[in-house]
């Protein structure tokens, strides 16, 4: 069952543990499957138009809210 599927289609911040170190990710969660989420973001480089995807399992979630900004 979908921990986070409130937050479908929202700008979230989220904090998760890779080894030792607590990182910081900003994006998209536009999916979620059970076991991870999936965070999207897109940026424009010189007329370029990126996609960046990533998935984050639960295990290393530290803590999720919606984002202010």
């Amino acid at each position: 069952m979908a921990k986070y599927n409130a937050f479908f289609g929202s700008r979230v911040e989220v904090q998760y543990r890779a080894g030792d170190i607590l990182l910081p990710a900003t994006g998209t969660l536009v999916a979620d499957s059970g076991r991870s989420i999936f965070l999207e973001e897109k940026s424009c480089q010189r007329g370029s138009v990126k996609h960046f995807r990533w998935e984050i399992p639960y295990s290393s979630i530290v803590s999720l809210s919606e984002s202010l900004v």
